[in-house]
């Protein structure tokens, strides 16, 4: 609480001259009344007028031009402003000049919304109200800003120009200096130290205003100028001195009524004290016995208490021992379980393999019995074609003897039927030519007869010879025919045998190509079995490595599973994230958590993870560009949260360790790539591994370094320590060692399959490309097979062809040979013929004709004789060579081609070829199958090895399942021993309690209570307390606590004595300090009422010409005070407060009102009931000018003071209000009068439309249009018609 805030009236500036004051004596600048117990505000900064004395009122001048005022008013939202309006002012007079309810006095509003002087605290529905309402969008928020000019520095911030701003919405009331924001309670400290009294809030007049000050009762003068003094305070600090005496009264009448009880009290005590010493001295006894008695039984509790703590000790060693066996047995059935998943999958893969090799040897079995039936079937096949050829063998023998015999024989009888038919020839020629010369010599002897003339024979003659020649020409042409066409035979002949020899070559190296392709073709099987063997080895190992990968994959998700388990949740999903967005965006300059950048020997692992904890998963980056690209992405995408170690800013300490044997630094320990130095520098560097716990206390206390165990155990420069037991399943670096040792095995599994894979490729393409060539080879021999078959049926038909051609040959030379003894008998018959046509007609015979004819007849019938002989030779020899011919050709010959063919159609070179190849196959389907019957087996083996390894595993499973469960039950009996014990070492530790309790029951025990019964038995020490208490019963009815009470009374009395001396001096303090506070108050009172009444004075005899007018202050009389020296001491203690009341109120009513006396020009001077409406109007700006002069602003505020002013006196308050704007004082008026229109420096003019209003700046002349527009007249009217809006805006709002 401060006195602040009491304003003083501002002298004639010629009497402050005359008579200086210190500036500190105005009322924001003056320090609490001493013996006030007033403190004055931390939060509250000192007055500007302290900082400028020479600027203060009392120093008697005004101050400067170009002060501090308000340079600009910016308001949005509020009210009527819906957009963002901006009113400028000058440091001088400022008119604003509107219609009503246009938004002038908003704009007021605005200014003290700012300022804190109303709208202080608002409720939804008033903060509401402040926001603009209109058509369109509703308005959310609203905002008003000052800005302030601050050259003189009266507000204290370094800078000229000061922006205040306050913001209001449906839920937030916010202030903002130069757009940072502060509480209101610091607006409220700036402001006042730059001199805005808050108990003097004339700064600005309101409407309205005028007529209440008018109108005003001379105690409500009185209270305003106790107002203005600043008198409420003291009232405030009066009124709570009040309540402290009221207060300290109340306990000082407590205070003596408990002491009487005490004085009481003490006096029945003493009469208690004799028997209440018989009663001590038995209970001195008493408590003696008991102290003995519970102290056996106390000894006896604890010594049993030792012993059941020893037991338990016991049994917690053996518990510990069996909670680690079944630890070490759980591990076991952890591992055990794992090896049991890891064989019985090994059982599942060797089924499938098995199964895979079933198949296999099926299929090799099924092959190879193929083969051997294909082997069988071309054995049987050869062996047929053996035993054929076999068996033709020595037919053909036989067979070609006797076809050389028969063709022997047929060259004999060749001769002889050539010699008979050369015979029969010539003998039938001969007879033809004997009968065609008896024919020619008969015709001749009847031709006479025959013909009449010989001209007719000569014709007839001649057709018969034309004929001969014609017939013997068609005859020559036809031998010419059948020569050309044996000539074409024996081309043919000769070309078909030919064609023969050259064929029977093309098929002799046809032959010897196949037999050289079928070499090839072997080689390339064997090849093609070498490359599908080493195919079926590598898709075996192929097979073996998916499976290890699979396994190994999995093992990997596990460890990665339980890696997991040992972080937090939201750690593991940003390590995972930080992986994705790395290989997502590739962003470089990752080198991964820390956890995979370091090695170290696994003893250290325990201290290793209790110095790190999490930073262990800290991801290492090149640079904290990288960290922040990283985490801008984990925020996106919300990803979890990690701790990043950015190389560029770590740097490398140098720090000096311990040179002991029992301590070695962590970094020391530990493996990890130089690049990432200060990474591990900044994790573990600072801490130290020790040989145990005390060594670590030990250098942790004086090294300043963490220091840590090998198990674990942590002790930390700041000395908290901890450890205890570690569960090494879930230790991180085991789980991260296992994780490495997993992955690497399948990157190596990995590369060897990648490798297996290439070489299985390659194998494919091998076994591709010798199947290629198999099929290639394949082919070719059977197209050099199909030409070997077709040259030897070209060569068969080129000898059926030549054979053919020379059986037409000899038919044809045979009958060509007939045709030309036809040709010789015509041309004989013709010669003869042209003979006798040179004979007579009837010419006869000559002697040789007839001689002739007479011999030719013989001969005809010798050469009968002989043709028929010859004949009969000839058909001898014929039908011998026919039958012979007949039996070489349809016997002999057919046979051969029989043989031939059958020769031909066996092919054993071709069949012993396909046998050859099929043993080959055969041979390989045989190997394969023993090989696959071998993998079989093993598989089998494997499979049955697998199996006994699973049914062991079970059994070694189900054998430490046991040795867990008997460990567990071990553990419970021993927790049931230990809850056994536990629960009597309870008991013994509350029958301790119970005895300790005893004894501290007791209290203090006499000198002799240790040692005077302690050799006595227990039975001895009870009966001896028997005695005690019956010696006591008979004193039972004495106050035991006599002494206590006498002795607590005695003490009680002294402090409530003390107690009572310290409230009668608080209580004499408290009065003085109203007694200075009322001295005070009445001087603030007097003081500021002189101040007022000059200023009073002076502006209304400015305002009125020839006028005066003065304030008078009522007195009332004050009441008698009692005489202190005829008062009675005990009354004035008891009565103090009734005193000190009745005082406060006779001061407080020494003033009763304020008059005021005024005289307009030579009247007489009247009072304020007797002026008129507008006297009174001049009488009221009179005393705001009065009061605005004690307690000067920089700036104020009056909205239409002018309003009920008659024009002489507008003018006069124009003039006045001009004359202090131009030294140095900004006003702020709104008016609708011209004549502060008329000397305002700048015109703003408020427009209002579509209840939006808006601010611009006039011309004089716009403004004084706009005030010619209101007719002096209109007034009263004008005002009527005011809008509801203007209504709720002119009312009086609360501070």
């Amino acid at each position: 609480a401060r006195v602040t805030g009491a304003t003083h009236a501002r002298p004639d500036p010629v009497e402050a001259r005359a008579t200086p004051r210190d500036p500190s004596d105005h009322p924001l600048c003056r320090a609490p009344a001493e013996g006030g117990g007033e403190k004055k505000s931390k939060s509250s900064p000192r007055c500007w007028w302290a900082h400028h004395p020479d600027r203060h009122p009392a120093a008697g001048r005004d101050p400067l031009p170009g002060a501090m005022h308000i340079k600009q008013v910016i308001v949005e939202g509020f009210k009527t402003y819906r957009e963002q309006t901006a009113a400028d002012f000058e440091p001088h007079l400022n008119c604003i000049v509107g219609a009503n309810g246009s938004g002038k006095s908003n704009l007021f509003h605005a200014i003290r919304f700012v300022l804190a002087d109303i709208f202080g605290s608002n409720r939804a529905q008033e903060r509401q109200k402040l926001l603009h309402e209109g058509a369109g969008h509703a308005v959310m928020s609203a905002y008003a800003e000052i800005v302030f000019d601050n050259s003189d520095n009266r507000l204290p911030v370094d800078r000229e120009e000061v922006r205040l701003r306050r913001t209001i919405g449906l839920k937030k009331d916010e202030y903002y200096l130069d757009r940072k924001h502060i509480t209101k309670a610091e607006v409220i400290n700036l402001l006042e130290s730059a001199g805005f009294s808050r108990t003097n809030p004339y700064y600005c007049v309101k409407q309205g205003e005028i007529m209440k000050m008018a109108t005003m009762h001379d105690e409500e003068r009185l209270a305003l100028l106790k107002e203005i003094g600043g008198t409420s305070v003291y009232e405030d600090k009066k009124r709570e001195s009040l309540k402290v005496m009221d207060d300290t009264k109340s306990r000082r009448d407590q205070i003596q009524e408990t002491v009487e009880f005490i004085e009481q009290r003490l006096g029945e005590l003493d009469a208690e004290k004799d028997e209440l010493q018989k009663y001590l001295e038995h209970d001195r006894t008493k408590r003696s016995l008991e102290y003995t008695i519970y102290e056996k039984d106390l000894s006896e509790t604890r010594s049993k208490l030792d012993e059941v703590e020893e037991r338990r000790r016991s049994y917690v060693e053996r518990a510990k021992e069996e909670d680690d066996r079944a630890h070490r047995a759980h591990d076991e059935i952890r591992a055990a379980e794992r090896e049991c998943k890891d064989k019985e999958r090994a059982v599942t893969a060797a089924k499938e393999e098995l199964r895979v090799a079933d198949l296999e040897l099926r299929r090799c079995v099924e092959k190879r019995t193929s083969a051997e039936l294909d082997v069988t079937e071309l054995r049987e096949r050869a062996q047929a074609g053996e035993d054929l050829l076999a068996g033709v063998a020595g037919d053909r023998v036989a067979l070609d003897r006797a076809v050389a015999e028969t063709r022997a024989k047929i060259e004999a009888v060749k001769p002889k039927a050539a010699t008979a038919t050369a015979r029969e020839e010539t003998a039938e020629s001969e007879i033809g030519e004997v009968n065609r010369r008896l024919q020619v010599l008969h015709q001749r002897q009847g031709r006479g007869a025959q013909f009449k003339t010989k001209k007719e024979r000569d014709e007839w003659l001649g057709s018969q010879v034309a004929d001969a020649d014609a017939t013997a020409d068609r005859k020559r042409e036809e031998v010419a025919i059948l020569e050309d066409d044996a000539k074409e035979l024996r081309k043919t002949i000769a070309a078909e045998r030919e064609d023969e020899g050259r064929l029977k070559k093309k098929l002799a190296a046809e032959e010897a190509a196949l037999a050289e392709s079928e070499g090839e073709y072997q080689e390339k099987i064997a090849t093609r079995n070498a490359a599908q063997d080493e195919r079926k080895e590598l898709q075996r190992r192929d097979a073996e490595l998916d499976a290890e990968l699979a396994t190994k994959t999995e093992e990997v998700k596990r460890r990665d599973k339980h890696l997991e388990f040992t972080m937090p949740r939201e750690l593991f999903r940003g390590l995972a994230a930080v992986q994705r967005i790395v290989k997502d965006h590739s962003i470089a300059g990752v080198h991964g958590p820390l956890i995979e950048l370091m090695e170290c020997d696994e003893r250290f692992f325990a201290a290793v993870e209790a110095a790190a904890a999490n930073q262990l998963f800290n991801v290492v980056v090149d640079d904290d560009d990288v960290a922040s690209k990283i985490i801008s992405y984990l925020n996106k995408e919300k990803g979890g949260r990690v701790t990043f170690l950015p190389l560029n800013r770590l740097q490398t300490r140098n720090r000096e360790y311990p040179d002991s044997q029992d301590v070695f630094p962590m970094l020391s320990k530990i493996r990890h790539d130089d690049k990432i130095r200060p990474a591990m520098d900044k994790v573990f560097g600072n801490v130290l591994i020790c040989r145990n716990i005390d060594v670590a206390v030990k250098y942790a206390g004086s090294t300043n370094l963490d220091c840590v165990t090998m198990d674990g155990d942590a002790v930390s420069n700041r000395g908290a320590i901890s450890g205890g037991y570690q569960d090494a399943g879930r230790s991180r670096l085991i789980n991260m060692k296992m994780l490495r040792e997993t992955q690497r095995i399948r990157s190596e599994l990995r590369k060897e399959s990648v490798a297996v894979k290439d070489k299985l490729q390659a194998a494919e393409q091998a076994v591709t490309a010798v199947l290629g060539d198999i099929q290639r080879m394949d082919s070719q021999r059977r197209h050099r097979q199909q030409v070997v078959d077709r040259l030897k049926t070209d060569i068969k038909d080129c000898g059926y062809a030549a054979t053919r051609a020379e059986e037409s040959l000899g038919a044809k030379e045979k009958t060509a040979s007939a045709i030309r003894v036809t040709i010789t008998d015509l041309e004989a018959r013709a010669s003869d013929l042209r003979a006798e046509m040179a004979t007579d007609l009837n010419a006869k015979l000559t002697a040789s004709e007839v001689r002739e004819l007479g011999e030719l007849n013989p001969r005809l019938d010798a050469l009968k004789e002989e043709r028929l002989a010859a004949s009969a030779a000839r058909l001898s020899a014929e039908a011998e060579l026919g039958e012979l011919t007949a039996t070489l050709e349809s016997n002999l010959e057919r046979r051969q081609r029989q043989i031939e063919a059958t020769t031909t159609e066996v092919d054993i070179g071709g069949v012993e070829a396909d046998l050859a190849r099929a043993e080959a196959e055969a041979a390989a389907a045989a190997a394969n199958e023993a090989e696959a019957s071998a993998f079989h087996t093993e598989l089998a083996a494997k499979l049955a090895a697998a199996a006994s390894a699973v049914e062991e595993c079970k059994a070694t499973l189900e054998r430490l399942r046991g040795e867990a469960e008997d460990a567990k039950a071990g553990l419970a009996d021993d927790e049931r021993e230990m809850e056994g014990l536990m629960s009597k070492k309870a008991t013994l530790q509350t029958k301790r309690e119970g005895l300790q309790r005893k004894i501290r029951d007791l209290g203090s025990l006499p000198g002799d209570a240790f040692e005077k019964y302690r050799g006595k038995a227990l039975k001895t020490l009870h009966s001896l307390l028997s005695k005690t208490n019956e010696e006591l019963a008979k004193l039972s009815h004495v106050n035991k606590k006599a002494l206590d009470q006498y002795q607590q009374f005695t003490e009680q009395r002294e402090g409530l004595e003390a107690r009572r001396g310290e409230l009668d001096k608080a209580h004499a303090k408290i009065k003085e300090l109203m007694s200075f506070l009322d001295q005070k108050k009445d001087e603030s009172i007097e003081r500021t009422f002189k101040q007022v009444s000059l200023n009073f004075r002076e502006v209304f005899a400015r305002l009125v010409h020839g006028g005066k007018g003065e304030l008078v202050m009522q007195r009332k009389k004050t009441l008698p005070a009692p005489d202190a020296e005829n008062a009675d001491p005990g009354a004035a203690a008891n009565g103090g407060a009734e005193k000190s009341a009745a005082a406060a109120k006779g001061f407080a009513e020494k003033y009763s009102g304020v008059k005021i006396k005024v005289s307009f020009g030579q009247g007489e001077t009247m009072q304020m009931k007797q002026l008129s409406g507008g006297q009174k109007t001049v009488v009221a700006v009179a005393l705001i000018f009065a009061i605005q002069r004690c307690d000067p602003m920089p700036f104020y505020l009056f909205d239409e003071i002018d309003a009920a002013l008659d024009p002489q006196y507008r003018t006069a308050v124009a003039a006045m209000v001009r004359a202090q704007a131009d030294a140095g004082t900004q006003f702020v008026t709104t008016t609708f009068r011209p004549e502060l229109v008329k000397v305002a420096r700048v015109i703003q003019g408020v427009e209002h439309s579509h209840k939006v209003s808006k601010v611009r700046e006039l011309t004089l002349a716009e403004a004084l249009n706009f005030v010619g527009d209101f007719p002096i007249g209109q007034e009263g009217k004008l005002g009527k018609r005011r809008k509801d809006v203007e209504d709720e805006e002119d009312e009086e709002d609360e501070e």
